[in-house]
């Protein structure tokens, strides 16, 4: 479920999260082509819905526009041919906000199954915008529902990129959400975390590497400022979940979640990442995970124990906080730095965060990049150069976006 940013941070998440499915306990019956059996769900078409309330919400007034798109005819698609309809439910006489918000759906899926090597899991895709919705959209399996308040936003030039960071938010939930949900409202961020990071993963794409980082840096920031204001903070497993209240829906689950799985990607390097990803949505297909599954799947996939990394930016809270200060001496060439980690000392927040990072130093003669990893509350670091330094940045790949680091000058 997705809720776009509007009037505050906190008002962007509210109301997002889907569901877990905590009372299915196995695989989705299957059809003759192996895909789930739907034959139970009613979507909309012709005539009324059925009584049972549990059932798909339903829209009036509602025209259809469909679309196709057959991977057998896209060149170096890498998932199996198939047809997948495309169906975009509008008011009448609004259908030309369907190009406009909706024209890229069919790259957005091609993305996201050429990334996870999974074909698209049900066999329609449908997308309805109704009145009166109190959430941005809904990720009903195969008929999301949307605001036609967010939708319309399309309109505007300033307000296209936002549609379709909802849109490919929506349509990501088809493997992480529906295809496997998160088990219990601890972890919904395997279901919301994992949206919002696909929403950055479709940008990378369709529009390049820049647009991916400009999304990642974005919820990073956003994460950061409401954790200095926010009176309930958790880590991405919530021991305070609580179901009946929308602090569920917050920037610790959504913006946190898709930069911590970032810096997961990041950290293990492209490769390993998404031949894990493929083995955590095969493995677990049609059915609940946990983030012991997620971990199992990456550290199999990499080689790499990730037990410090889920330790921190899992089950812990907050993020690291970086002052540097700056001592050169001349005589023999010597930077010596000193980072010190700021973060607020409490029962969930790492007294210090082990950071892996590349620190580029910049003198008069150009730059140089040197390997480092922090993994103390103080740090003493030393590096002979061939002259002064005059900008020191860490992290330049934005690999951990989840940082500030304030920089003293140079003594």
């Amino acid at each position: 479920m997705s809720k776009r940013l509007r009037a505050s941070i906190r008002a962007n998440n509210k109301g997002r999260s889907l569901r877990p499915k905590t009372a299915q306990t196995g695989p989705a019956p299957r059809m003759p082509d192996g895909k789930p059996d739907l034959s139970g769900i009613w979507v909309q078409g012709d005539g009324p819905p059925p009584p049972d309330p549990k059932m798909l919400p339903w829209a009036i007034e509602l025209t259809k526009e469909r679309s196709r798109r057959n991977w057998s005819d896209a060149p170096g698609a890498n998932c199996l041919p198939g047809s997948i309809p495309l169906g975009f439910y509008v008011y009448p006489g609004k259908e030309g906000i369907v190009p406009i918000a909706f024209s890229r759906t069919k790259d957005m899926m091609q993305a996201y199954e050429e990334v996870t090597g999974i074909p698209f899991p049900y066999n329609k895709y449908d997308q309805t915008i109704v009145r009166n919705f109190n959430f941005g959209g809904m990720e009903n399996i195969t008929a999301t529902t949307l605001a036609d308040t967010e939708v319309f936003f399309a309109n505007f030039d300033f307000g296209k990129a936002t549609v379709q960071d909802l849109v490919s938010h929506e349509l990501s939930h088809s493997w992480f959400g529906d295809m496997v949900t998160c088990k219990n409202w601890s972890e919904l961020y395997l279901n919301e975390g994992f949206a919002d990071f696909m929403e950055s993963v479709a940008r990378e794409k369709l529009y390049g590497r820049d647009s991916y980082t400009r999304k990642i840096r974005s919820d990073a920031e956003q994460f950061m400022v409401d954790d200095a204001v926010n009176k309930r903070r958790h880590g991405l497993f919530n021991r305070l979940a609580d179901p009946s209240s929308d602090s569920l829906f917050d920037t610790t689950t959504y913006q946190k979640g898709g930069t911590v799985i970032h810096t997961l990607r990041q950290y293990i390097g492209d490769q390993a990442f998404w031949k894990g990803i493929n083995a955590y949505l095969n493995l677990h297909k049609f059915n609940n995970v946990e983030t012991a599954d997620l971990r199992k799947a990456m550290e199999q996939a990499s080689g790499k124990d990730l037990g410090w990394f889920f330790e921190q930016w899992i089950y812990g809270a907050g993020y690291p906080k970086l002052t540097v200060t700056q001592n050169w001496t001349p005589g023999t060439k010597t930077l010596r730095l000193t980072v010190t980690q700021t973060q607020q000392l409490d029962k969930i927040t790492p007294v210090a965060f082990r950071l892996p990072m590349d620190l580029e130093i910049k003198t008069a003669s150009g730059a140089v990049t040197k390997p480092i990893e922090l993994k103390k509350r103080v740090e003493v670091l030393t590096f002979k150069l061939d002259g002064k330094p005059t900008e020191l940045s860490f992290d330049p790949q934005e690999n951990i976006p989840l940082k500030t680091v304030k920089i003293q000058p140079v003594k």
